[in-house]
């Protein structure tokens, strides 16, 4: 993931405008870091053993 998405919800997080709209709209916000945003989807697409094993099988 590039810089500039990763630091991209670091910086809009705390801009006070941002969070001024999300308390307006009784948003309650769980901020992420990039980082941590990146390593979320990351897990996401991970597949258990037994699955890859048998995607294996079959791309053989």
């Amino acid at each position: 993931m590039s810089r500039t998405k990763r630091e991209g919800p670091n910086r809009r997080g705390h801009r006070p405008e941002f969070l001024a709209e999300a308390k307006k709209a009784n948003l309650d916000l769980d901020l992420r870091t990039g980082e941590e945003v990146e390593k979320t989807i990351a897990n996401l697409f991970k597949l258990e053993p037994s699955i890859s094993n048998k995607l294996r099988e079959i791309l053989k």
